[in-house]
């Protein structure tokens, strides 16, 4: 059985049997993996806090051929989430973020720029980034480092840039369309106006501790908001089931 040490943040773990656990890592140098914690519900000691949620932490792990589970050894707790899951609405959307991340973290893929950016996003937290900043920066870039941010730069029916003109963004196709292209509203169509346009260019350039002390309006966010969950949603086929748990003034329309 082939031994890999690497770092990782906990997504999530849930029992196995009376005494252990199914753990999901998404690591820096692996990719998403997951493996059973043998006696970590039996025994604090085993693993200690390292198999909370968003736990940052340095893995030892044993692969098993043919199978999908490897084997926890050894885990050892880098950086706790601790602080952050004590703020209730906090948790909640730490919550989301990691059963975003484990849809789209590929299984045995690494990527470094994904993993990156939910460290980047941990960090920003802890210095005070807003809740619903954080949350709208997590979805725009999850969609954007996955391909599925459309392109804003022209429209896909005359393909001039569009300036300030609000746009229409119609996720059955992808499109991004002028006012004078778009034709009929439909369900699967989003506008996105200048405000949102600008938040989101903000969201696309900074880093979130940057964003941690500048204040983004709410307008713009709610139009950044409308875009992101219906493009995550487009893309799963189904909502998230934390999505509903979080703060009525993230205002996340599933």
């Amino acid at each position: 059985m082939p031994l890999l040490r690497t770092e990782g943040f906990v997504l999530r773990a849930y029992p196995l049997g009376e005494a252990d656990k199914i753990v999901t890592f998404l690591t820096r140098e692996e990719g998403k993996i997951r493996g059973v914690a043998k006696s970590a519900r039996k025994s604090r000691r085993r693993f200690g806090s390292s198999l909370e949620p968003w736990s940052r932490v340095s893995l030892t792990y044993f692969e098993k051929e043919a199978s999908e589970l490897g084997r926890v050894d050894a885990c050892d707790l880098l950086e706790s989430a601790y602080r952050l899951h004590e703020d209730l609405d906090t948790a909640w959307l730490l919550a989301y973020m990691a059963e975003v991340a484990d849809q789209f973290s590929r299984d045995r893929q690494a990527e470094p720029h994904y993993y990156r950016l939910l460290g980047s996003l941990l960090g920003a937290l802890r210095e005070g980034l807003p809740r619903g900043v954080a949350l709208r920066y997590f979805e725009v870039w999850t969609l954007k480092l996955h391909g599925l941010l459309p392109d804003l730069s022209h429209c896909a029916g005359c393909e001039e840039p569009p300036g300030r003109a609000d746009l229409i963004v119609d996720l059955a196709s992808g499109s991004v369309l002028c006012q004078r292209c778009c034709g009929a509203e439909g369900p699967s169509r989003v506008a996105l106006r200048h405000g949102g346009r600008t938040v989101l260019a903000s969201i696309l350039r900074e880093h979130p501790s940057i964003l941690a002390s500048r204040k983004l309006p709410s307008a713009g966010l709610k139009e950044v908001g409308r875009l992101t969950s219906a493009s995550l949603l487009a893309f799963v086929g189904a909502p998230f089931k934390t999505a509903r748990f979080l703060s009525v003034a993230e205002e996340v329309a599933w």
